[in-house]
This record gives structure tokens, C-alpha cells and sequence, in this order.
């Protein structure tokens, strides 16, 4: 779910363009995995061969001010100004998560009229209707209750 924004002028700012093609293959990359992985822009020292770098192209971003040296690191420069923080990220993964559990819920359960006590959003939608343990069986569109003997 999060992404890396790369702005459309990139590659012809004069930052990038005093700088190695590699140093830039680096920053594109590094982006990409600190936006991953939700370190806000923060890339460490031991992330460089996992990316495909050497200390060089690092060097090369800190002395064209993309980067800045951090103690065991480098940080983007200005990352919070461009790109969502690591808690924006994380909130509107859980918005996106609850959403479909939601449609899952209306799916499943309200549009067939079932009510699922292991359902969350069951215990709040006074239109799903109770059925026994919740357990039932389509037939075309519509629930048909499990015959007794099941139970």
C-alpha cells in the first residue's frame, strides 16, 4: 500500500543530475524500501548491499544534498514534506483493512441476512438477521438454514 513519490522533473533537477547514474538508481531504490518498510525515510548503513550500492553512491546524495548522514545512516532530505509518514501509512493500511472486513461482513452476512456471532460488524448491523451459530448454506441468492440434525 504505500508508495514512493517520485516527482515528474526528477531525473533533470540539477541535484540528481550532478550525480552518478547509480547514485540516482540508489535513491530510487532506497525510497522505494524505506517507504516499504516504514522507516520514514531512514536507510541504514547495512541496507546498502540489499539495494544494490556502495558507500560511494552515498556519499555522492549527502554531497548533492538528497541525503544527509545520520549516525549509522543516511536520511532523505525533506522526506516528510513529500512523502506520508510511517503512522499515516499505518493508519490508512488499518482504514483499508476495516474497510474490507466491512464489505466482507456486507457480502456475507447483511446482504444474505445472516448473522455471524464471530463477526465483528455483525453485533452492529441490526440488518443481518440471527441464525444459529451463524451457520447456513446458499441456495442461489439467498440463506437457507442448516437443518437441525447438525446441531
Amino acid at each position: 500500500m504505500p508508495w514512493f513519490k517520485v516527482d515528474d522533473q526528477f531525473a533533470t533537477h540539477p541535484k540528481v543530475v550532478s550525480v552518478p547514474l547509480a547514485a540516482t538508481g540508489l535513491w530510487v531504490r532506497a525510497g522505494s524500501w524505506s517507504s516499504q518498510h516504514l522507516t520514514d525515510g531512514y536507510v541504514p548503513r547495512s541496507a546498502l548491499p540489499l539495494l544494490g550500492a556502495r558507500a560511494s553512491h552515498a556519499v555522492a546524495l549527502v554531497k548533492a544534498g538528497l541525503w544527509v548522514e545520520e549516525l549509522d545512516g543516511w536520511r532523505f532530505h525533506d522526506w516528510p514534506d513529500y512523502q506520508p509518514s510511517a503512522e499515516e501509512t499505518r493508519r490508512a493500511r488499518d482504514r483499508a483493512a476495516a474497510d474490507g472486513r466491512r464489505g466482507n461482513h456486507r457480502r456475507w452476512h447483511t446482504d444474505r441476512g445472516v448473522r455471524d456471532p464471530d463477526c465483528e460488524f455483525c453485533q452492529e448491523d441490526p440488518r443481518a438477521s440471527p441464525t444459529r451459530s451463524g451457520l447456513h448454506r446458499v441456495r442461489g441468492n439467498r440463506p437457507v438454514p442448516v437443518p437441525d440434525k447438525y446441531f
